[in-house]
């Protein structure tokens, strides 16, 4: 149960509403954005509980198999003042708030930027008795997210019965006055505004068990398709209602987050946008519970991305190609991510028929790496997790990465084997991509193993290959003086930081990076075992998690930098699935480590610092998909099952 209040600190946590086109996130009883459709779109707007000094405290739950969300608001006396349900249909771009109030409740309804007030307090339904709306509307044109267009003007129309309109006075933000008794608000959002006069209709005229019933029906249907995890923990287990819990709300909460067309979003505070990564690890995370309808789909989104343009970006858009975002050196880890998925894939499903589909995009995927190899070794992509984190400096982007160097030398052996059984590699074409594969393979332990330590980053490379004079990303400058991410062409300065032409000149602080350290990061010591990589044996790979398994055991904390204190939020996940492949009773102690961290509202966050959600984005579905998948890594251990099934 997620408690909310209006009288001070919340501790943060979100939940998400969606249904592949329309997307909303909450904060207990308020609605922090109204998306979509598409979900790459500005939202809409924000509404908050406005409570006139009084106090206020709510109490949240998602009911269970379900993204129906129910709210009890409570007067600081503990009465009982309102019971909220809200939910999605699924079948029409509607958000539905039901209200069964004691007393009167005033909701304040914020246009975010760009966002106009179109309409105020009219009624278009005159069948309907006491039905008044607003209307909120962005213009085709202006840009939005990485200075991306709006390409077709999108509306959301917000109509109550049981309630009123007004105008706060000061500073004419519209305020919705719920009365006493049962009332409705819906949110139609859409492109053509006489779909949404038909829909609002459609939802005010129904009876309200028949627009949730409809919406429960859907739901069944979903999480009825998860493996049945209820069978395979024994019933003794202390944490295993726990289990079930997190695994039925991470499920919603990948689902609510990805589209229609398969590409989803990253949490509640990034732009809206498919980012690569993320997906790879929800694709993971379906697989791992069952859900390989959805895992296909995303398969089929960077499908359709590649046809389109020709190669994938670091985030692409989600139902509007015009929106795509580099972050720079997206040549590296991002396709070889999308090579890794395609074989787990493959290994959980034995479809062939979509690999040999994907073939054109996975020899891309694997050849558009090969410019950027030195010394046997990829350099980091400049989004990596640690890197955005601040874990790992993000002035050494251009120093050999462990992992991006791994994923490549794991994927890429699985892609040659593959193409080459089936006759679609041969010749010298093949003898080519081989000797770059072997040398990255026959030099990897020497470059990042140098002494039985698995280091994430090597320096030797920049120094082979130096520093590229003009990158595409954000501006240091804009970034580290302004704060401000300003996404466009950089050229490299005197200091080493890449500006924009805007910032050429600008004075920056001197750099107090150790360009020759060698970092050793838990998060990336974690993944050979977790991607399949045939460099470390059985025993080298236990090893190599060693130092982290030990940190764990004395102190029970888990940072992505062995010394340090900030975690990845799924460190703790990849570190239970390292555990349950290894069979180290350890294990135990790091599912209660993992469960700990999985906030009232069913999600894991994006960071956490000394086991605290950090500042940072929540309702994540990559960092909650990779906790689950450790979980599930664990149920299977139980039963000595394959992680995949």
């Amino acid at each position: 149960m997620r408690i909310w209040n209006n009288s001070g600190h919340d501790e943060g946590s979100r939940h998400a509403i969606g249904n592949g086109h329309m997307l909303v996130y909450g904060i207990g009883p308020n609605l922090e954005y109204v998306y979509g459709p598409p979900y790459s779109s500005p939202p809409f707007i924000s509404m908050n509980i406005e409570s006139a000094g009084a106090e206020l405290s709510c109490e949240t739950e998602r009911v269970t198999g379900s993204a129906v969300w129910k709210h009890r608001v409570r007067k600081s006396d503990r009465k009982q003042a309102a019971i909220i349900t809200d939910y999605m249909l699924p079948d029409r771009n509607l958000f539905v708030r039901d209200i069964e109030a004691e007393t009167g409740l005033r909701f304040r309804l914020e246009p975010l930027p760009g966002i106009r007030k179109v309409n105020a307090g009219g009624s278009y339904f005159g069948e309907i008795p006491g039905a008044v709306s607003f209307l909120f509307s962005y213009a085709k044109g202006p840009t939005f997210l990485a200075y991306d267009p709006v390409t077709e003007e999108g509306e959301l129309l917000v109509t109550v019965v049981g309630g009123e309109w007004r105008e706060d006075d000061r500073e004419g933000v519209p305020v919705l006055r719920v009365l006493p008794g049962k009332s409705r608000i819906v949110f139609a959002a859409g492109f053509r505004f006489p779909d949404l006069i038909r829909d609002t209709a459609e939802a005010l005229l129904e009876v309200e068990d028949d627009s949730l019933e409809r919406t429960m029906a859907f739901w069944h249907q979903y999480t009825s398709r998860r493996t049945n995890f209820d069978s395979l923990i024994p019933d003794a287990h202390p944490r295993k209602a726990e289990m079930l819990a997190a695994i039925d709300s991470v499920s919603v909460l990948l689902k609510c987050q990805q589209s229609s067309e398969g590409g989803g979003v990253p949490g509640h505070r990034y732009s809206p946008m498919a980012y690569v990564r993320d997906l790879a690890g929800v694709l993971r995370g379906y697989l791992a519970l069952g859900y390989r309808e959805e895992a296909r789909a995303i398969l089929q989104f960077w499908k359709r991305k590649w046809e389109r343009f020709g190669n994938l970006e670091n985030a692409e858009g989600v139902g509007d190609d015009s929106v795509r975002l580099s972050g720079g050196n997206n040549e590296v880890e991002v396709p070889a991510l999308m090579l890794l998925c395609c074989f787990e894939y493959d290994r959980a499903t034995g479809d062939e028929h979509l690999l040999r589909d994907l073939w054109p995009a996975m020899e891309w995927a694997f050849s558009v790496q090969l410019g950027h190899l030195a010394g046997g070794m990829l350099e980091f992509s400049s989004d990596e997790t640690y890197i955005a984190g601040g874990v790992f400096p993000r002035r050494l982007i251009f120093q050999g990465s462990a992992e991006a160097t791994l994923m490549f030398v794991t994927g890429g052996a699985r892609l040659l084997e593959w193409a080459q059984r089936r006759g679609l590699l041969a010749g010298p074409k093949l003898a080519f991509y081989r000797e770059k594969l072997e040398e990255a393979e026959r030099l990897f332990k020497r470059n990042f193993v140098p002494d039985g330590v698995l280091y994430a980053n090597q320096p030797a490379r920049a120094r082979i290959a130096g520093k590229p004079k003009f990158l595409f990303g954000f501006c240091d400058a804009h970034g580290g003086l302004d704060g401000r991410l300003v996404n466009r062409w950089l050229e490299l300065q005197e200091q080493g930081y890449y500006l924009c032409a805007e910032c050429r000149g600008r004075k920056m602080p001197e750099p107090a990076v150790d360009e020759n350290k060698l970092y050793e990061l838990n998060s990336v010591n974690l993944i050979p075992l977790y991607i399949g990589s045939e460099l470390f044996t059985r025993e080298e790979a236990a090893a190599v998690v060693k130092p982290g398994f030990d940190r764990f055991a004395e102190e029970g904390k888990i940072p992505s930098d062995i010394g340090g204190t900030r975690s990845l939020g799924y460190d703790c996940g990849l570190m239970l699935y390292n555990a349950a492949k290894l069979g180290d009773p350890i294990q135990e102690k790091l599912l209660d480590k993992v469960l700990s961290l999985l906030d009232p509202a069913g999600a894991w966050a994006e960071y956490y610092d000394d086991d605290k959600p950090a500042d940072c984005c929540r309702a994540r579905p990559w960092e909650s998909a990779m906790n689950i998948e450790g979980i599930a890594a664990y149920i299977r251990s139980l039963n000595c099952e394959s992680e995949v099934g």
